[in-house]
């Protein structure tokens, strides 16, 4: 393949990879305001270890990491059910989860939260920006460095970190039809 269309076929992989990322920070504004967790959920139910310091204190220290199983005493099998019980609630209320991590298994209550403008800033945007850099970088050098063996495989590399911090809304529970029987409330 010619150095030009290399360049051109990398501007539209870095466009694809561009434009997944303005979905998924659309998608995440749309939490603002929000009940969610207290705590940002993969799809597997493990709880991620980011989140913002003032979520902190409500936050049993074995739970990053640990996987939800059940909510209010009700087994659970998707990250989507929990942000819809947590949904359901006002911001505030106490809610018993039910953790398992390794062969530790044990609960905890957390404060579900309202997802602000100020967490979205500090988590969503924060991972667009990081990754537009990445994608951008990847670009420059595609476009502007002298053609050899490395330049492509360092633009997908590019590519790739900034689609893995771009879709960071995709790896949060979402709100959608929940796959098990939804928690009763308190």
């Amino acid at each position: 393949m010619s150095a030009d269309r290399r360049r051109w076929a990398g501007t539209l992989v870095a466009a694809i990879v561009l434009a997944a990322g303005l979905v998924c920070l659309v998608n995440g504004a749309r939490r603002i305001g929000r009940p969610f967790p207290g705590f940002l959920l993969a799809n597997n139910r493990i709880v991620l270890s980011i989140g913002r310091t003032d979520w902190s204190p409500s936050l049993d220290d074995r739970i990053p990491f640990a996987q939800v199983s059940a909510v209010v005493d009700t087994p659970i099998d998707s990250a989507s059910a929990i942000q819809a019980h947590a949904e359901s609630l006002p911001s505030g209320t106490p809610v018993t989860y039910r953790f398992r991590q390794g062969t530790d298994v044990f609960t905890a209550s957390v404060l579900t939260r309202e997802f602000t403008s100020a967490d979205f800033l500090a988590l969503y945007a924060n991972y667009f920006v990081v990754g537009l850099a990445f994608s951008l970088a990847g670009l420059w050098a595609l476009w502007r460095a002298r053609a050899n063996a490395a330049t492509w495989p360092f633009f997908l590399l590019c590519q790739t970190g900034a689609l893995a911090l771009l879709r960071q809304e995709t790896s949060t529970a979402r709100t959608g039809s929940p796959r098990s029987t939804s928690p009763r409330t308190p």
